[in-house]
Formats: C-alpha cells, structure tokens, sequence
C-alpha cells in the first residue's frame, strides 16, 4: 500500500447524477463510477467523483454521509468495498476517465479497465465485497 492511502474504498457505480450523450454505449447502472472512504484521522468522508471535465474532490463530515448514501441509494447505484492496492511502479495513464481515476485512486495497475462495468468485474475479481445495489 502506498504511504498515507487510504486502506478501503467504497467504490459506486450508477449512471451518474448528469448523465452525458456518449454514456449511451455503456451497460445501464454502470455508466459512471466514484469512490468514498473514511479517513479516521480527518474524522471525515473523503469523496472522489471524477468525470470527463472535471474531478471532484472532498472532504465531508461524517454528518453528510447519510445525505451522500442516500443519494447513491437513490441513483440505484451498486457499491462494493475494495481495498487499496499497489501492484508495483505505476504506469501512466493515457486516458483521463472516471474509470482510470478511481483505479488510480485504488493503486490498480495502469490499464485494469476501460468500462465501469469492466472495472465492476474487475475489483469484484480481486475480492471486493458488493455491499449495495
């Protein structure tokens, strides 16, 4: 594990809270994805949620967790809880997604997966455990 990340994310995936033209070709409920963890030292939620303009980043107290679930919830999104990982020297990443983001977030390997459907299988490969959806 890489020095100061986070050892678990919760890894969502749904069709995005604004879904874009060219999502159309990807599986339903698996158009976009975003990662949140807790950081017990911040004593907060940390929230990525990248997409194809910009990368959202934050911190949310951990009384704006159950809005943030709910949300989720009420995208029907489908969450699993992976660990991070560090599979050796990282490789850059050609694509700026929210695919290659949340695997850069999670220290996968450079080109694990295109989709957010294949990221799915993926972490679902390497033992996440689905916790929602």
């Amino acid at each position: 594990m890489n020095s100061g990340a986070l050892p678990k994310w919760f890894v969502a995936f749904s069709d995005g809270a604004r879904p874009v033209w060219w999502q159309r070709g990807l599986r339903r409920g698996f158009r976009h994805v975003e990662a949140f963890a807790w950081d017990a030292d911040a004593r907060a939620w940390v929230v990525v949620s990248p997409a194809c303009d910009i990368c959202v980043v934050r911190a949310m107290p951990a009384e704006m967790g159950a809005a943030y679930l709910a949300e989720l919830h009420k995208r029907k999104a489908t969450v699993v809880l992976a660990e991070t990982a560090c599979d050796g020297p990282g490789r850059p990443r050609l694509l700026a997604t929210c695919v290659t983001a949340i695997s850069s977030v999670l220290g996968l390997p450079g080109l694990c997966a295109v989709t957010p459907y294949g990221l799915y299988r993926t972490l679902l490969h390497r033992g996440a455990t689905k916790v929602a959806g």
